[in-house]
């Protein structure tokens, strides 16, 4: 997952130093009736890196994967 964060306050509305471009990996399983997060190695094994924030990545669109638009 790629992701921007902005954090507000009740006292101040914008974030002077804002996380822009954050990566982080994990892996969710369905179980009892909800996604929860797994660190099963079975699974680990099976994870893939694709690029999904390249339009232009083969990879990424045969993984089925899309860019989140967001404001810049």
């Amino acid at each position: 997952m790629n992701y921007d964060r902005y954090a507000t306050t009740p006292d101040k509305s914008t974030d002077d130093d804002p996380l822009k471009g954050e990566d982080t990996d994990f892996i969710v399983k369905w179980q009892d009736g909800a996604w929860k997060l797994t660190n099963e190695p079975a699974y680990w094994k099976q994870r893939t890196f694709p690029v999904a924030y390249f339009p232009e990545s083969p990879y990424a669109w045969r993984d089925m994967w899309w860019q989140v638009r967001h404001e810049d």
